[in-house]
């Protein structure tokens, strides 16, 4: 579910899971946000992806959508 300015905010681990369980839900994430856009919109529907804790400072990542 978005916001009113279309930001997904969504749980994909906690601290205490193996780094590779992370990064496999957020690349799930990453590609069902692409599958279910609107069918007119352009190639690159996520624009930039953060990970952050409940009240820590957020950390950009860097993603490739298509891999």
């Amino acid at each position: 579910r978005a916001d009113k300015h279309g930001i997904v905010h969504m749980a994909v681990g906690k601290c205490s899971m193996d780094t590779e369980k992370v990064v496999e839900n957020i690349s799930t994430l990453i590609s069902e946000v692409g599958r279910k856009k609107p069918a007119g919109s352009s190639a690159g529907f996520v624009q930039s992806v953060s990970i952050s804790s409940s009240m820590g400072p957020g950390v950009w990542v860097d993603i490739k959508e298509g891999e």
